[in-house]
């Protein structure tokens, strides 16, 4: 039960993850399909295999561009349960720059537009996750153990962090 749960968890980031980039996409008037109908590497693949100076420049633009995104950290890390970071919504959205034709200034001024976009829109959700259910009871399984060692100094002696309801 607890693997489906956690597959589940995963598929959920993964979704939320290309959805943020259609997202991030539109909001930024980008004419790129969304994220869920592209496959990043049915894009580069045919780069890479050309010879053509034009498609080793776009390789090249990409690779850049990508490297903006990911320091930015626009797209939050997987948590646990979440499986492995997902790397497509970045490299969608570099693809999609890519294909704007954008130049570079225009590119880091996007992207610092959505980092502070980033911040507004996921700020108030993390404060809200760390005072739900799941994070508080994921917090108490690994402080168990500490709560063990410590509970002869707490004065609430081993009781859960977990408000009653």
């Amino acid at each position: 039960m607890e693997n489906l749960l956690t597959l589940g968890y995963t598929l959920s980031y993964r979704l939320e993850g290309m959805a943020m980039a259609t997202d991030y996409k539109n909001f930024l008037g980008l004419e790129y399909p969304d994220c869920t109908a592209c496959r990043v590497e049915a894009w580069t693949y045919p780069l890479s295999e050309s010879k053509e100076k034009e498609a080793k420049y776009k390789l090249l633009k990409f690779d850049r561009i990508r490297g903006m995104i990911h320091d930015a950290e626009i797209f939050s890390a997987a948590a646990d349960d979440q499986g492995w970071d997902y790397n497509k919504p970045g490299q969608y959205l570099a693809t999609a720059f890519v294909e704007s034709n954008r130049t570079r200034e225009e590119v880091e001024e996007a992207i610092a537009v959505l980092k502070d976009y980033h911040t507004a829109l996921v700020a108030p959700k993390v404060e809200e996750v760390r005072r739900g259910r799941w994070f508080l009871e994921k917090a108490d399984r690994v402080l168990r153990p500490v709560k063990k060692t410590l509970r002869s100094l707490s004065p609430r002696k081993g009781k859960s962090i977990i408000p009653s309801q």
